[in-house]
Parts: structure tokens; sequence; C-alpha cells
């Protein structure tokens, strides 16, 4: 792979966990894809803002990044046709050379030219979710309300979240559903420990499919449910809806763990959540 990115965690990129936000994750996996593709002469240096030709972003967490961690990007194509690429990125940290986050990419290009792939590295792509378009994708806002999910996030696109034509940046779609997620915990009673410096949680992986792209001034609705739950994990599925069109921009599937932020480490969830969270399940459409 090649490297084409450095940089550091900032305190100021940290969450309540005192880790990496994923929002932050996700702008540098994004500069790392950039860089990469001018890189490797498959988009020029005035066609690098390449958000609305994502088709797919598959995250996987590997090592928590803590503040001032120095972190390096790396850069393959695991795979391409005429107009399709499936790109790999990856952070490392830069002392150490220990794996920190993999992102896949799909992307559909106007054109693909001829370029060196590599086998899907160890530690990218699918492990707990599958690598395909997640079934609630199908839902409109009203039948994924009617399915169980509740309304998690509503807003509208900044100017300063978008790219220079107008869509709004790949990390920011990360980065509203980040902002939303706290409001499902509102209701479990988990709020006010997570906000106490001892429970935290952590997203080991992350699947979105991006059948639209919002832009500038776009209104929008963001709903989110539970689809499963194990010992230590919760699975979560989040859609994402444009409000005047009533389109499905973005659905996503994730991964997540109870952390004790004093050991860093996962833990189970407590009886009186699991049996909360167990009457949340959402509904799951057949294919």
């Amino acid at each position: 792979m090649k490297q084409v990115f450095r940089g550091s965690v900032n305190r100021w990129e940290c969450d309540e966990n005192d880790h990496l936000n994923v929002r932050f994750y996700a702008h540098k996996m994004y500069q790392t894809l950039q860089a990469g593709l001018v890189e490797s002469g498959l988009v020029s240096a005035d066609k690098v803002h390449v958000t609305h030709r994502i088709r797919s972003m598959h995250m996987r967490y590997i090592t928590e990044a803590r503040i001032a961690a120095p972190l390096t990007g790396f850069f393959g194509v695991v795979h391409k046709s005429e107009n399709d690429l499936t790109a790999v990125t990856e952070l490392r940290h830069t002392s150490t050379n220990d794996l920190m986050a993999s992102y896949v990419f799909e992307l559909r290009l106007p054109v693909v030219p001829d370029v060196e792939t590599i086998p899907m590295p160890e530690g990218a792509g699918s492990r707990g979710l599958p690598a395909e378009c997640s079934t609630f994708a199908s839902l409109s806002l009203q039948e994924a309300l009617d399915s169980g999910f509740r309304i998690s996030g509503q807003g509208v696109v900044q100017a300063e979240e978008c790219d220079p034509s107008g869509y709004l940046l790949f990390y920011q779609y990360v980065g509203r559903v980040s902002d939303a997620v706290p409001n499902l915990w509102a209701g479990l009673g988990e709020a006010s420990e997570r906000g106490g410096g001892m429970l935290g949680g952590a997203v080991l992986e992350y699947r979105t499919d991006k059948p639209g792209s919002l832009k500038l001034d776009d209104v929008f609705t963001l709903v989110s449910g539970f689809t499963g739950l194990g010992d230590k994990t919760k699975y979560l599925a989040h859609l994402l809806f444009e409000n005047t069109s009533g389109a499905c921009i973005a659905a996503s599937e994730a991964v997540a763990v109870n952390m004790d932020l004093v050991a860093r480490k996962a833990i189970s969830m407590p009886d009186k959540d699991r049996d909360i969270l167990q009457a949340m399940i959402v509904d799951r459409p057949r294919r």
C-alpha cells in the first residue's frame, strides 16, 4: 500500500470516550482516499472531491486512537472495472505501525484508468456485518418509524459541511450519526452514566451504503434502531432521509460495545439495559 497521509490526534477531535471521534477518523480517512486517488492517477487534483461518487464505505476500528497519537495513512486499490473502483485505506500508528482502522470504499468514476491492484489487507472488509447493502435501505421514513426506528437526528446541511460543489462531505455523514446516537441512550437511563466518565462506548465496525447525496440547505431526518444484541455487542442501523423528496440518502449498520473508560476495555451489557434494548429491536425487512 502507498503512504499518502500523516497527521495526529488532536484533543478537540476526541469525544466523551477520550479517543478520536468517528467523525474525525472519517475525515482523516477521506483525506487518505483523496490523496491516494490523485497519487495513483485515478482522479486529477481538480476532481479530488469524490463524496458524491462514493457508493459505500465499510469501516473497521481495530485500536483506539488516543490524544497525540501520530498517524500514517495508506491507500491501495483492491478491485477495478470500467467505471467501478474498490479502494482500501488504513490508518496506522506511526511509531508502532499498529493498525488503528481500515476503510473500504466503493466508488463509481467516469472512467477507471489502469492501476495496480492488491489483495484485501488483513483487518479490512467485512467481519461482523455483511458486505452488502442494508435491507433497511428499501424503507421509507414512515415504514422505518412503523418498524420501530426512532428519530435520532434532524437538521439542515450547512455550508461549512459541504465541498465546493455543495455536496455534504463524506465524513459529515458519519459525524451526523455520531451526533445523533446519544438520543438513543436518552431513553435507557445511560445518558448520565455515559457523561460521568466511567461508562462509554466504541464502534467496532460500520457500513454505510449511499444511494444518494445530501446538498447544501437540504433538510434531513435521521432515524436509528437496534437490530440485535450480543453479550458485549449491540447492533444498530441508521437511515438518513432528505425531507423534501423523502429519499433514503444513506443506510448504515454498525456493531458497537459498551466500554469501561477506566480499564479501557469492552464490558458486558447490564441486564436492565439488555431487557430494554431487547424490546426496542426493529423489524428487519426481507430481501
